[in-house]
Parts: C-alpha cells; sequence; structure tokens
C-alpha cells in the first residue's frame, strides 16, 4: 500500500495536482499511522510545494498547510497569513488549527484569529471546535472570538456531534472560559451520544475544571458503563468525578475499576488516583474535617504499586501520593520516603505539600531530615516566597510540629516571617490562615502573629480562625488585639441562632443565680422547642451526678464546653470553693456559654477558655479530679496525650469521662484505653439512650485512675487498620451530622454498625447499663 501510494505521487505538474497529492498522502500517514518523512519521493514533493505556495489558491494552501504540519514548515502558514483577504472565514480558522500545531508560530496564530473575530461570520461546529482547540493549545484566550465561538455552537447543537463538544469543552476549560448555563447545554447535549473513551473524560475533565455540575452525572454513568476501556483515562474520570461531588456509591464503583487496573496504569495516573479519593467530599473551611474517600483496599493497593514503582515516581507525584494519604491518615510504605528526600529537583510548592503530610503523619525524623535539607540550600529557602498563602501556611504548620527542634531552622523560620510581612490585601483562605496564625504562637513569632491579626483580624472570621487569633493573643499576652478581636465579631451570626434562642430562654425561664433551674431550662428548651442540641441531658445527665458524687471533685476540666450545659452542673457540684475549666474553640459559643454561666451565678468558679485543646491544655494548672472529654471523638486520645504531658494536670485518683464514644464514635480512644501497656485506666462503657434520641442508644466511658500505675511516656500502642478506618468513618459522620440532617433511624444504623464492627475489632471493654457503672463507681 505505502508504495503505491508514493509511485503515484506526481513529480511535477498543476499546483492543483500537487496540493491533492501532498493531503492524500498526509491523510494517508496521519490516518494509518505510518510515515514517509524519510522517503526521498515525499521529500520531493514538499520541497517542490514549499517553492510553489504562491501558486496554489486559497483553498489548495490550506490543504498543503494542513499536510506539512507534521514535519513543522512555517513557509505555508505564512504565505495564508499573507493573503488574509483571499482565505474564507472557514479557511482561515483551519489554518489556525495548523499554525498551533507548529512552533514559534504565535504571531501568526494571532494575526489569523484577530481576522476570523473581525469578520462575525458563523462558523461550523467543526470549524469552531477546531479553533477553539487552536486557542486553547496556544494558550490564547480572545473574550470576544471565544464568545462567538461558544454562540455558534449553540446556535448549531442539532448539526454537533460528540467530538465537536468535547472538544470545545475540553478547550473552554483549559481557557477558564464560559458561563456556567452555556457549559451546561454543551455538556447535555454531549451526553446524548455514545462518547468514546478519550472524548468522554474530556468533557469531565472539563466540567471539573470549571465546577459546572451540568450532565456530570449522566456522563459519569457513562464512564461506569463503559468501565476498562476508559484505560488511561480512569486517573481523569475519577479526578473529575471528586471535583464534581458525585455520590459516594457512584465514585465507589469509578475508584473499584483504577483499583483493577492499578498496576497496569503510567505510574503519573497514581498521584491523581490519589489525589482524587482524598479530595472527594471536600474540606471546607474547617481545618478539622476530613474529606476523602478512604478505602484500605484501594489505598493498600496504591501504596503497593507505588512503592513497586519508586524509581518512576517524581517529586509532584510523590507530593500528591503523600499529600492524599496523609489527608485520609494512611500511613504510606516506609520506602517512599528515602525516594522523596533523595529527589534533587523539587518545586517549593512539593516541598511544602511533602512537609506538612510527613507532619500530619508523625513522621518527625524524616520530616526533620527533609526541612534540614531545605535549610542547608540557601537558593531553596529564597525560593519559598514563591508559596501562595496556604502553602507557606503548611510549612509553618510543619515546621512548629518540630517544636523545639524548630529553633535550629533558622532560615526557614525567617523566610515565614518575610512571608507574613509582605503586604497581602483581601487574604481569603481562612483555613490556611488559622493555621498559619497557630504556626506562628508555636514557632515564637510574635511580631509576624502581630502582623497577621492587624491585616486580617476585621474581616468576616469563620469560627476556626477567630479562635486561633484570639487563642494566639491570649497565648502571647497581647490584651490589646485580644480586645479588637472579641469587639469584632458579631454577637448573634445566623449560624448560632439556635445556641442564641437558647440564651434566651435560658435567661427568661430561670431565675438569676439558680443553677439548677438554668439546667431544666436547657433541657425544657430542647423538648418544648424540639431543637436538638448537642448537650449531656437525660441519663447521662444523671451518670455525671453519680459521677460527680461519688468523687466529690474540687477541681474538674472539660474539654468541649459548647452552650455550657455541663459546665453548670459540674460547677454548681464544686461550689463554694472549687473550680471548673471549660474548653470551647469556637469564640461566639464560647460568649454564649459565658453569658449562660453568668446568669446562673456560676461564674466565680467556672472559667471559658476559647480555643483548640492542643493550646488550651498546656496552658493549665492541675491537678483536676474529674476531666470530662465531650469534644470530636478523634481528637480525644491526642487531648489524653496531652494531659500527661504536662506533670500535674491529672490528680492520683482521677476519673476520666468521654461522652459520644459509640455515636458517632471514638474508636481509636477506646483502643488506647485497652491496649494502654500501662494498664493506668479501669474503664467501663455505660450504654444509655443519647439525650433528644431516645431510640439510639450511645456509650460513656467511665475510666478510673490506677493510683499506682505510671504512665509510660515511650510506651506505643499499635492500633489496628480496622480501628483506624472506624476512627475516619465516625469523624466523617460527625461532620456529615453537622452539615446536613441525620435522622434517627441513620444514627442507630450506624451506632449498630459502630457497636458491631468495634467488637469484631477485638474491643473487650465491660459495656454495661447504666445502674451497674454506677454500683461500680461507689
Amino acid at each position: 500500500m505505502r508504495r503505491r501510494v508514493l509511485d503515484a505521487l506526481p513529480t511535477a505538474g498543476q499546483a492543483e495536482e500537487l496540493a491533492v497529492a501532498l493531503h492524500s498522502v498526509a491523510r494517508w500517514q496521519r490516518y494509518r499511522k505510518t510515515s514517509v518523512a524519510e522517503d526521498p519521493r515525499w521529500l520531493d514533493l514538499r520541497a517542490s510545494a514549499l517553492r510553489r505556495c504562491w501558486e496554489f489558491r486559497p483553498s489548495e494552501l490550506v490543504a498543503v498547510a494542513w499536510a506539512l504540519t507534521d514535519t513543522g514548515a512555517l513557509e505555508a502558514v505564512q504565505v495564508a497569513v499573507e493573503r488574509l483577504e483571499e482565505h474564507s472565514t472557514r479557511e482561515l480558522s483551519r489554518l489556525g488549527w495548523c499554525s498551533a500545531q507548529l512552533p514559534h508560530c504565535q504571531h501568526l496564530f494571532q494575526q489569523l484569529t484577530t481576522e476570523i473575530s473581525r469578520r462575525r461570520q458563523r462558523l461550523s461546529p467543526l470549524d469552531a471546535s477546531q479553533l477553539a482547540w487552536s486557542m486553547a493549545r496556544m494558550e490564547y484566550r480572545c473574550e470576544q472570538l471565544l464568545w462567538q465561538l461558544q454562540g455558534d455552537l449553540l446556535h448549531q447543537l442539532h448539526h454537533c456531534d460528540g467530538r465537536h463538544l468535547a472538544n470545545t469543552l475540553w478547550s473552554f476549560a483549559k481557557l477558564s472560559f464560559g458561563d456556567a448555563p452555556s457549559i451546561c447545554r454543551l455538556a447535555r447535549a454531549a451526553a446524548t451520544y455514545h462518547l468514546p473513551a478519550r472524548e468522554l473524560s474530556q468533557c469531565l475533565w472539563a466540567l471539573g475544571a470549571l465546577a459546572v455540575q451540568g450532565a456530570a452525572e449522566e456522563l459519569l454513568q457513562m464512564a461506569k458503563a463503559q468501565g476498562s476501556q476508559l484505560s488511561g483515562q480512569l486517573s481523569n474520570v475519577l479526578w473529575s468525578a471528586a471535583r464534581l461531588s458525585c455520590g459516594r456509591e457512584l465514585f465507589g464503583d469509578l475508584a473499584g475499576l483504577c483499583k483493577e487496573k492499578m498496576e497496569h496504569l503510567p505510574v503519573v495516573h497514581l498521584g491523581a488516583i490519589a489525589w482524587a479519593c482524598a479530595a472527594f467530599g471536600g474540606q471546607g473551611f474547617n481545618p478539622n474535617k476530613r474529606s476523602g474517600y478512604r478505602d484500605p483496599e484501594l489505598l493498600r493497593s496504591l501504596e503497593m504499586v507505588s512503592a513497586e514503582r519508586h524509581a518512576e515516581l517524581t517529586s509532584r507525584i510523590l507530593a500528591n501520593i503523600f499529600w492524599s494519604f496523609a489527608t485520609m491518615l494512611w500511613s504510606s510504605s516506609p520506602q517512599l520516603y528515602p525516594v522523596a528526600l533523595g529527589l534533587k529537583e523539587m518545586q517549593p510548592q512539593e516541598f511544602a505539600m511533602l512537609s506538612w503530610s510527613w507532619a500530619t503523619l508523625e513522621q518527625k525524623s524524616w520530616l526533620q531530615k527533609l526541612l534540614t535539607k531545605v535549610e542547608e540550600d540557601e537558593q531553596k529557602v529564597s525560593s519559598l516566597q514563591l508559596l501562595k498563602g496556604h502553602e507557606m501556611a503548611c510549612l509553618s504548620w510543619s515546621l512548629a510540629s518540630l517544636h523545639p527542634n524548630h529553633q535550629q531552622l533558622r532560615r526557614l523560620r525567617a523566610a515565614v516571617q518575610q512571608h507574613v510581612a509582605r503586604p497581602k490585601r483581601g487574604w481569603n483562605d481562612q483555613r490556611g490562615l488559622a493555621m498559619l496564625a497557630r504556626s506562628l504562637v508555636k514557632l515564637q513569632l510574635g511580631v509576624a502573629f502581630q502582623t497577621l491579626v492587624d491585616e486580617v483580624g476585621h474581616q468576616d472570621l469563620a469560627p476556626d480562625l477567630a479562635s486561633a487569633l484570639i487563642s494566639g493573643a491570649v497565648q502571647l499576652k497581647d490584651a490589646r488585639r485580644e480586645a479588637s478581636l472579641w469587639e469584632a465579631l458579631p454577637s448573634a451570626p445566623p449560624r448560632t441562632w439556635r445556641e442564641t434562642e437558647l440564651l434566651r430562654f435560658v435567661q427568661s425561664h430561670a431565675a438569676q443565680g439558680d443553677a439548677q433551674a438554668a439546667l431544666a431550662a436547657v433541657e425544657e428548651f430542647c423538648s418544648t422547642r424540639r431543637l436538638w442540641l448537642k448537650v449531656a441531658g437525660g441519663q447521662k445527665a444523671q451518670l455525671l451526678d453519680a459521677i460527680l458524687g461519688a468523687t466529690r471533685p474540687m477541681r474538674i476540666l472539660e474539654v468541649g464546653c459548647y452552650v455550657g450545659f455541663s459546665a453548670l452542673r459540674f460547677g454548681a457540684a464544686v461550689l463554694p470553693r472549687g473550680q471548673v475549666h471549660s474548653v470551647e474553640m469556637d469564640p461566639t459559643v464560647a460568649r454564649l456559654a459565658q453569658q449562660v454561666v453568668q446568669h446562673a451565678g456560676l461564674q466565680q468558679v467556672v472559667t471559658v477558655h476559647v480555643g483548640h485543646s492542643e493550646e488550651v491544655l498546656p496552658q493549665l494548672c492541675g491537678p483536676f479530679d474529674v476531666i470530662f472529654f465531650d469534644q470530636r471523638g478523634s481528637r480525644f486520645l491526642k487531648d489524653l496525650q496531652l494531659l500527661f504531658q504536662k506533670p500535674g494536670l491529672l490528680a492520683e485518683e482521677a476519673v476520666l469521662v468521654a461522652d459520644n464514644v459509640l455515636k458517632p464514635g471514638a474508636p481509636s480512644f477506646l483502643w488506647h484505653l485497652q491496649e494502654d501497656p500501662s494498664q493506668l485506666w479501669e474503664t467501663r462503657l455505660a450504654e444509655l439512650p443519647d439525650f433528644g434520641s431516645s431510640r439510639v442508644l450511645d456509650w460513656m466511658s467511665v475510666s478510673r485512675k490506677r493510683a499506682k500505675k505510671m504512665w509510660c511516656a515511650g510506651a506505643h500502642v499499635v492500633q489496628p487498620e480496622e480501628i483506624s478506618h472506624l476512627t475516619w468513618q465516625a469523624d466523617e459522620m460527625r461532620w456529615r451530622s453537622i452539615e446536613s440532617h441525620v435522622s434517627p433511624a441513620e444514627w442507630n444504623r450506624f451506632a449498630g454498625y459502630m457497636k458491631s464492627s468495634l467488637l469484631a475489632a477485638g474491643l473487650r471493654l465491660p459495656i454495661q447499663d447504666i445502674e451497674d457503672v454506677k454500683t461500680w463507681l461507689t
């Protein structure tokens, strides 16, 4: 076949014959994926065409330019541009496609597109999509022409095919162009075709990049149906599914396809799959919220393949993989750490991602080596000023996690200071700012912290950022900035309408200075207004009363104050000479709790501290007789460890109580209480109905500290992956309940699942009813 085609080539003759021959051979070699580039007859034909460019008619010149794009010949396009007026708009669009294939053709391409835009003539779907693709390839963004192309396609949707639409959507996404309704129309039209894997992947990638939901469900279902045919497009599809917030079941099906093909995918796809799993669900503005699709089998396969092919991994791929593992709290293979550390080239952004990831995974020895390696390279330290705000926040947080060894990393500390000192108008990443603020306090960079407060302290602050700034000002003893931050907080933002209503109810239904009446008012508010509040009422309150009666404490620590309901109970129990210290992260809620406490007349014995437990607990002085954990369950274990890091916080025979250890759960905490090699705690689990949801069972753990036992600082409890995964699921369910409604039936099913899973994993702590626990206490 190749010989017959080449033998038919004319060696001379009319220009028209020459153009037809060139076009025919070029078409044949492209679609047959073969090459005649070195054949003397083809080279003669090519040379003849280039000499005679001025002889071709416009349509012939376009055919010649198309035929010669693979050879990198500019002459045909240059001649065409010099003869712009002779060409139709359709021919100009095809010349634009040709110039996009050639190097150093930006100026020629701009002249062609300027002429097309000037004429304002409608293009066919094929020509419009080709021109859009060419503009994306050349990274040339002409708003007027793009709007024209979009309009041409929308007016001719019935003439478009799937390939036209896929190319256009991909091009618009690359150029960050398009309004959501128009993109939706184009995507819905594309979804009516049976798209091949490549075009389907293009459509989904475009929707994900533009964050447009239109037709996403139909296209993702199409991808699921194609299954193994997607092959090399799988990572793109999964990335798009994560960006488009598809349903968990559908995402799981697509992730399952990736799992089946993992060993055969190009290595670059490993990072994309890991990123997609971690990004699924989104993290919003709360730094404590964990997102992601955490499938242990998929992550194990990803980890294994990455370790096996570690020699192929680039710094970008490794950064994505580590970031994903850290986001999902998945301990990565030890083989990958030295690979990352040994990379010679690493961008500042990748370094920030790696350092955050290793700090989150608590790999402090590897983190110290990574930071020291960069610290010793002055050029790399200088390049850190290229980091964006959230990236510098990640780096500063990793530095702070090495306390007190961060003092040795002077250049990195100085880089953080310089970054904060630069004026930044319009900070909008409040999650990153909260991380940065906490890091600056830990790094003892007081001046930088003050600069940050002065720049962002009067914005509309998210709870976590407000907490970080107020807590930091308290730790740095900056009373002026602390006062200004409190003044800037709204008194009753819409998000706390229930808590504000509760305060008004207590103030109007309970006598001033009557703690018992205030407690009764809170329970009445929840029952009569049918507004669920996360408070330990009902049988949980009875158990707390029994604990207080059995221990007769003088000093109580509560982590998770919320509206102050349990703080009232504790305050009444320690009157008149005791002390209650209650910790609340959200400053607005803490202020409401302080008002509730003040109305009950307990302000002399109850102190509400604002900030994260990791910031507040080291500042307190013990000993505490009773400790009540009522915060996020995944924090229980870390806060327990914090209590031991500062000597004297726990009384000799302290009692530790934790709420909601079944619903949504605190699996890591329970496992530690059971497996702690020091056998410091004797624990009972009280099974009782949750307050406000009598049909839903929950557990409260009650642990007595054994007087003659000592905490072993170096002891390490090995946690099975089943427990880690349950901890992840508990956190996920907690955030789901905060952001949307979870019915009592769903809670009941989840509590049943959590209980059976904990028992199957090996939990052996005694589970008793409330009366048996009361008897055990006495």
